[in-house]
């Protein structure tokens, strides 16, 4: 069984007494953020969740410069904050999720201290983050098929990348899993999306069903 066909059986087969997720498309959460934000604490207790898993499928196509300083919009259970702070980047992140959150920092605390040092993960929603810094990548990987509004987080990411800065996004493309995926995210919606965000794609290609894009500022 392939990883993404393991991962889909995962996201429709909930577990059992869950409130928020649902296999049927109850997407109520999308008006209602008390009820978002329960759905994603919900996420995180999860089994599959509790482990912290670097996903190459979705990242392979990133590949950053030595000593970037690097901001992940929907940092997940912080794979990527893990992953690149190893690297030897400077990588913060951005997670509304409470549980996501403690894995992560469960995880992080397991990681010598000079890696530890390089990664940070900022509680809060996407949509109101303030950025203290510009910086070289923003990632948007497996976002925009889960979010009310994909524009607000582009035009999110925008504001935090310099002036040669670049915005890497993943999503798949078409409308699948349980109901915390709302959308398929196909390349046409995502370069529309990118124009009414201030941005243009630099590369941008479909691959296994999943959209890969690198933007910039137009």
């Amino acid at each position: 069984m392939s990883i993404i066909t393991k991962l889909k059986s995962l996201l429709t087969k909930p577990e059992s007494k869950l409130k928020y997720i649902k296999n049927d498309q109850d997407f109520s959460h999308l008006n209602d953020r008390e009820i978002f934000k329960a759905m994603y604490d919900e996420v995180g207790t999860i089994k599959a969740n509790k482990s912290v898993v670097w996903r190459e499928e979705w990242m392979s196509q990133f590949d950053p410069r030595p000593g970037s300083a690097i901001l992940e919009l929907g940092a997940h259970n912080g794979p990527n904050l893990i992953y690149y702070a190893r690297l030897g980047h400077m990588i913060d992140g951005v997670e509304i999720s409470d549980t996501l959150i403690e894995t992560f920092e469960k995880h992080a605390k397991l990681e010598p201290s000079d890696v530890q040092k390089r990664m940070r993960i900022f509680k809060g929603w996407i949509e109101d983050f303030k950025p203290q810094k510009k910086y070289d990548y923003v990632l948007v990987t497996e976002v925009l098929e889960h979010v009310s509004d994909p524009l607000l987080i582009l035009k999110k990411a925008a504001q935090c990348i310099g002036k040669d800065g670049l915005i890497y996004i993943s999503s798949p493309t078409k409308h699948w899993g349980n109901n915390t995926h709302v959308r398929g995210v196909p390349m046409k919606d995502l370069k529309k999306w990118l124009g009414e965000s201030g941005l243009k794609a630099e590369k941008i290609f479909e691959e296994n069903e999943r959209v890969f894009c690198y933007a910039s500022k137009q």
